[in-house]
């Protein structure tokens, strides 16, 4: 009985140092294996933003990333951009979180390097630089979330679009800009195509081409004058934000329903039209109205933080040039007015960039130029004998047109003009002349003392 006891006492006591035995290595290998974790080594292809961490322990790691961060911070290029301002954000402002980049690395991939952005310190530099606009706490937090977000990748220079993280209560659509035009009457396929305009969208960062947008089957039945009076009105619209002109040109003669300096002619037989592109990163709404005579283009969005007014600086004036034409047709003492002829014009175009009121910059905008139409007039024959007795008062060269009846006099001192040239300037300042060439006075001698008869044909002396 004695014999039972101890061997079961034995046998319990055996038991109790083998669960020992058990529960030591157990919990050795749970210390060996957390600190085999803490001491891990990173394997090939780990990457914090971008920084290579590969074969580093934690704590290595966390060494590494703090020293690389520091030159990183020092030298990074942050900006952010809202519409139509751009402003740096300072470094003071921004942390670069090496502790949380570290821990929360996955081995083999690529991590993000995590930064903290101060959304106090963002409100001050939104206040700062875009002091019209109006941004709530709640925008000023995911704002500066964003920033954060978008530094993960650590390559710098780096641009944020704040507009991609304002809430919805804070893009507030308003109109920023706006044109009309008066006309007598207005067609039903004119009337039908503004009407087809209203609500497309101007994406941003794309452009705009109005030709396009109208659509073959209502570009189709309107006149190029009535392209153009749309071009033009959408033009002086577009002219008061910040959207880049890509395509725009001019008649050879200002239409009369035109404001001069402001027109945008479409041709389509050349395939002349008129697109613009927005540079913002916010999309715009256009916006068409037709009242009784008179049609109206505004552009609804997000609210500039520039205000832009343009306007014609100055308005050049080209008088014509007069040609004489000589027929045996017309009785002596008579001038006929074949060719009315027009002034030219040249309208300078300037914008300014205001803020809150204040001019902050002027910008040219065009020179638009309009060449001078000739006078024709039609004059009698002039014989040698009466030209003689005659004092020349029209400083005027007399010029046969071989075959005709009709010899063509021009000024000696004014050359045949060329496109974008001309003889004689009304601006109420300035007046050039072009000097004759040598030819000119060859033929001006060559010809001096000859006689015509009735039909315009010269005769021997």
């Amino acid at each position: 009985m004695n014999i039972l006891i101890k061997n079961k006492r034995l046998s319990i006591i055996v038991t109790i140092i083998v669960l020992i035995i058990v529960f030591s290595s157990i919990i050795g290998a749970g210390i060996t294996s957390a600190t085999s974790f803490f001491n891990k080594h990173y394997p090939p292809h780990t990457i914090i933003g971008n920084y290579d961490i590969s074969g580093l322990t934690t704590s290595e790691a966390k060494a590494q990333l703090a020293s690389d961060v520091t030159a990183l911070h020092d030298e990074m290029e942050l900006s952010i951009v809202y519409l139509d301002e751009t402003a740096q954000v300072p470094k003071e402002i921004v942390a670069f979180n090496v502790e949380k980049s570290v821990v929360e690395a996955q081995p083999g991939e690529e991590n993000p390097l995590y930064s903290i952005v101060s959304a106090d310190g963002l409100e001050t530099v939104l206040e700062q630089q875009f002091g019209s606009i109006s941004f709530s706490k709640e925008s000023i937090e995911i704002i500066a979330e964003g920033i954060a977000e978008e530094m993960q990748s650590a390559i710098f220079p780096h641009v944020v679009y704040i507009t991609d993280y304002m809430t919805k209560a804070d893009r507030k659509q308003t109109i920023v800009a706006s044109a009309s035009y008066s006309i007598d009457h207005l067609s039903p396929v004119l009337v039908e195509a503004i009407r087809s305009l209203d609500g497309v969208e101007i994406k941003g960062h794309q452009v705009f081409d109005l030709m396009d947008e109208l659509g073959e089957a209502a570009v189709a039945p309107l006149s190029d004058e009535e392209l153009t009076i749309l071009a033009s009105t959408l033009y002086q619209a577009v002219l008061q934000t910040n959207f880049a002109i890509e395509e725009r040109a001019i008649s050879s003669s200002l239409p009369p329903s035109i404001e001069v300096g402001f027109e945008a002619a479409v041709n389509r037989r050349l395939g002349i039209g008129f697109s613009f592109r927005n540079p913002n990163k916010a999309d715009f709404v256009l916006r068409t109205e037709v009242n009784a005579n008179e049609l109206r283009f505004s552009i609804e969005g997000l609210p500039f933080v520039y205000q832009y007014e343009s306007y014609v600086e100055r308005v050049d004036t080209y008088k014509p040039r007069i040609i004489k034409q000589f027929s045996a047709f017309i009785q002596t003492g008579q001038v006929v007015e074949k060719e009315t002829g027009t002034d030219g014009l040249e309208a300078i175009v300037q914008r300014a960039l205001k803020q809150e009121g204040v001019l902050v910059e002027m910008e040219p905008v065009s020179k638009d130029f309009y060449a001078p139409v000739p006078r024709v007039e039609l004059h009698p024959l002039v014989y040698e004998k009466e030209a003689a007795s005659k004092p020349d008062t029209t400083d005027s060269e007399t010029v046969t047109v071989p075959g005709g009846n009709e010899v063509t006099s021009d000024s000696p001192s004014t050359p045949t003009q060329t496109e974008g040239s001309q003889e004689e300037v009304t601006s109420g300042q300035t007046s050039t002349e072009t000097p004759s060439t040598g030819s000119d006075g060859q033929q001006s001698e060559s010809q001096e003392g000859i006689i015509y008869d009735k039909g315009g044909m010269p005769v021997n002396k």
